[in-house]
């Protein structure tokens, strides 16, 4: 695991002064972050993507970030590139971690180089899923979820997510 990726809600409702929340974020999460080992922090299309180093406590991190008020949620995965065979490749490597019964696949894209749609992706890479594991898919009541996000030339992919307390 090599990234978190933490979304929040009304941040972005704040008009003029969005700049000045997203910062407040950025800052008390490096705070709640100090001695994991993360390699930066950064905004990136309406979410903050935390980059960490291989020896980082990538555990700890996740509980600490699910912990900062102004996230919504918060996810833990590996950095994909926007080519399909490369997330469906981590996709299933994350998948077969964990035994589960039924998955979904649920994949968001933000000003993304990919051509596939979100929907798309989703298909795709859920019939690889389902091709490997032999996992029923479940749209509604899933055991598991393989999270895809896209946001330019870059992406995370991951299963490991997290509910925040919200508000800022």
């Amino acid at each position: 695991m090599d990234r978190l990726v933490a979304h929040y809600h009304e941040i972005g409702l704040k008009g003029r002064n969005r700049d000045f929340f997203e910062d407040a974020l950025t800052r008390n999460l490096k705070r709640a972050l100090r001695g994991t080992g993360y390699k930066r922090v950064r905004h990136a299309f309406g979410r903050v993507v935390v980059d960490l180093y291989p020896d980082s406590r990538t555990s700890e991190a996740l509980e600490r970030a699910a912990r900062v008020f102004g996230i919504a949620y918060v996810g833990l995965g590996h950095r994909v590139a926007p080519d399909l065979d490369q997330i469906g490749e981590v996709a299933v490597d994350l998948m077969q971690r964990t035994p589960f019964e039924s998955f979904r696949v649920r994949a968001r894209r933000s000003y993304s180089t990919s051509k596939l749609s979100s929907n798309d992706l989703s298909v795709v890479v859920g019939q690889r899923i389902k091709d490997e594991t032999g996992g029923a898919v479940d749209l509604k009541h899933a055991d598991a979820t393989a999270w895809i996000e896209l946001f330019g030339n870059d992406g995370i992919v991951y299963r490991d997510r997290r509910e925040g307390p919200g508000g800022l």
